[in-house]
């Protein structure tokens, strides 16, 4: 949106038109995206100098530069030896993994939080303008991309009013670093302001997500139904399992223990770590799977000074005989970092496939349909068509016969959810009907495929092509066939890509097929059914003279 329309919403031509479900939708009917626009800022400008795929090299180059700069950060307290090693804890970490190519806003969050601490902990040792500014600006733009970094300003402040005390810097210094943090979230407040009414209010709010944190959630309900895990124990076993495999506990026991050495940094530290790490403990959403990523991820970018913490109390514990330390925490990192790499292998993979499927798809679509054609597709394709441009998306699950009972349950749910409760109750409406007690009952199938023709009679009443795009298996259930109306015709075909089948050039470089990795793939591939064939259907007029819309048939 910020490259073509240069807006931070749309206004939807009809109620059907797509809009993701990370989307929100004002009482004046504009939809907007509802987390912060710092994440489309940064895919907007790699987009204008590389193009639309260049988009998504946003958390790629974002995570190595994270990786790049957390040396320098760990060498704030640790030496050489240590800070690389803290460098593979945090590279090969199974969040910082997941999300280094996930689209998603954590990969800039860590990198921007990890430079401006790195600037901030250098300021703080020898002072400087230009790291007083590095330091502000790239902590006030961590509130750009995710909204609670707001937080950082704790450890900002904590820094600034120790060293008024203990060490003055020349006064345009600590303007630097105060106006940086400023200057970005005033700006953040004023598109709030002007996009949601006030300052303080963020998409979340649509949601019930910007207060959707509560005690309930933190200690937990083993009485409920069903009954829910305290999100403190959540965090535990997570960050035990998988977060920080093996450090968890030493990053615990070095935090309480670097206030007896260094009580000033333990303090900076703290106010780094803690509150970001109490704030989503009473979260909402917290999903108690200890194989999953979705709840550590809220916590990537304390990881950085978890990792520093645990490192140091290693090595005070090793003593002063280098050698050892070199090899104990060698072998721990190896151990760790190992186990790493090897559990989060065939997910990784199989994410791999999945993009590299996408990816197919959309280059397909892009070099076979023309800008301004009407698309109906699965909600993941249309999220990256959506990001793509220029196509008039319609969503196949809205047309779907479980589409009511799943935006009814939307809309029964209380407190904080996913997707807005106004804009379940549109769906609702549009899938639905009221009955004669006035209960609502779900529109039969056959009302809405009259729906959907009627989206596609519409499009090509202006002249536009319609395709839709779906694996071979769902043609049946969603593409209209009548045969005196419209013809069908297949376009193009696309094979399901992944490393067990179709293979980058590069990656058989790396990986030969007979690999073991590939195998796992493979063995994976064949217990999810993940090989699949997807078609391009076009839509075209039975007649050359064109067909009559018929709008009376799908009347409720």
């Amino acid at each position: 949106m910020l490259t073509q329309h240069h807006r931070l919403y749309f206004t939807p031509h009809n109620p059907w038109q797509f809009a993701g479900r990370m989307m929100i939708q004002t009482p004046d009917g504009r939809i907007f995206a509802k987390y912060p626009p710092g994440m489309g800022l940064l895919a907007a400008m790699l987009r204008l100098l590389g193009g639309a795929k260049a988009m998504y090299l946003v958390d790629p180059i974002c995570t190595v530069l994270a990786c790049l700069v957390s040396f320098f950060l760990f060498r704030q307290a640790l030496g050489n030896f240590m800070s690389l090693m803290g460098v593979i804890w945090l590279a090969c970490n199974p969040v910082t993994l997941t999300y280094a190519n996930d689209a998603n806003s954590h990969g800039a969050a860590l990198c921007f939080t990890v430079i401006g601490f790195w600037a901030l902990l250098s300021w703080w040792r020898r002072g400087g303008s230009l790291r007083a500014a590095i330091a502000g600006l790239s902590l006030g733009f961590c509130t750009w991309i995710r909204y609670t970094e707001f937080l950082w300003i704790l450890p900002l402040m904590v820094v600034l009013l120790m060293q008024c005390r203990t060490q003055r810097r020349p006064l345009r210094e600590y303007a630097l670093a105060i106006g940086g943090f400023c200057l970005p979230v005033g700006i953040l407040a004023g598109i709030q302001w002007l996009s949601f009414g006030a300052p303080w209010k963020t998409g979340y709010s649509f949601c019930k997500e910007q207060t959707g944190f509560s005690w309930h959630y933190f200690i937990g309900d083993p009485a409920g139904l069903p009954p829910r895990q305290g999100n403190w124990q959540t965090v535990m076993e997570q960050f035990s399992n998988l977060g920080l495999f093996l450090l968890f506990p030493l990053a615990i026991v070095g935090m309480i223990r670097l206030f007896f050495s260094h009580a000033k940094f333990a303090l900076v530290l703290a106010c780094w770590v803690v509150p970001s790490a109490v704030v989503y403990m009473f979260y909402y959403w917290a999903p108690t799977n200890v194989d999953t990523t979705g709840y550590l991820r809220f916590f990537l970018d304390i990881f950085p000074a978890l990792i520093l913490i645990a490192l140091w109390m290693l090595d005070l514990a090793m003593g002063r005989d280098r050698v050892i330390t070199a090899i104990t925490v060698g072998v721990l990192t190896l151990l760790g970092a190992g186990y790493n790499l090897y559990t989060m292998s065939p997910r990784l993979l199989q994410a791999f496939g999945s993009k590299l499927t996408l990816s197919s798809i959309t280059q397909t679509v892009e070099s076979t349909v023309p800008k301004g054609s009407v698309v109906f597709g699965d909600e993941q394709l249309c999220n990256y068509l959506n990001a793509i441009g220029g196509y008039h998306l319609y969503s196949i699950n809205l047309f779907d016969p479980g589409a009511f009972k799943f935006f009814q349950g939307e809309i029964d749910v209380p407190g904080p959810h996913g997707l807005q409760v106004a804009r379940a109750r549109t769906y609702r409406n549009l899938v639905g009907y009221k009955d004669s007690a006035g209960q609502w009952q779900p529109l039969p199938f056959y009302r809405l495929r009259l729906q959907e023709i009627k989206r596609v009679d519409a499009a090509l009443a202006k002249g536009r092509k319609v395709v839709f795009v779906l694996r071979t298996r769902e043609l049946r259930q969603y593409v209209p066939i009548e045969p005196r109306e419209l013809t069908t015709r297949t376009i193009a075909t696309i094979d399901a890509q992944g490393p067990g089948n179709s293979m980058h050039p590069l990656w058989m470089a790396w990986f030969k097929p007979t690999g073991r990795l590939v195998r796992r793939w493979q063995r994976l591939q064949a217990r999810q059914n993940l090989v699949d064939q997807w078609a391009i259907v076009q839509i075209s007029p039975a007649h050359p003279g064109g067909r009559k819309v018929q709008t009376s048939a799908v009347t409720k």
